[in-house]
């Protein structure tokens, strides 16, 4: 085995930890490929890699807070000068439950994978038809 490779797979709270990341980039850190990685997250419940939306959003409520520091301070400019603080302050509240529901889709996705096996895979009975693999390197 090539050094600085990962023998086993890494666990869902490794992979929790970096949702926000670009795929690549959580694939690196973890040691793995972006492929192993996408298997991974299926096996977990996750149809898709949330990183994009999830930085999105991060970057809405920056902005967001930005605007409010300016609202208070009176130095917003332009098309934002004519937003009050309490529709700046609405505005947050959606993004914080958009990343809030993210969140609470990933656990719920997690949470029903776990149904099947301890550590989200699913534990198939061998006569059922669909390719269980299983070793090291999975």
């Amino acid at each position: 085995m090539a050094p600085g490779r990962r023998v086993c797979s890494p666990a869902w709270s490794d992979i929790h930890g970096l949702l926000h990341m670009r795929l690549n980039d959580a694939a690196a850190v973890l040691r793995i490929s972006s492929t192993r990685l996408k298997l991974l997250c299926r096996r977990y419940g996750l149809a898709r890699w949330p990183g994009k939306k999830i930085r999105s959003l991060n970057a809405k409520l920056e902005k967001l807070s930005e605007e409010a520091i300016d609202a208070r301070e009176g130095t917003l400019q332009g098309a934002a000068a004519r937003h009050p603080l309490g529709t700046i302050a609405q505005e947050n509240g959606k993004v914080l439950d958009d990343l809030v529901a993210v969140y609470a889709q990933i656990e719920s996705s997690v949470a029903e994978m776990r149904k099947f096996g301890g550590d989200g895979t699913m534990n198939l009975p061998a006569n059922s038809g669909v390719p269980v693999f299983s070793g090291a390197n999975n």
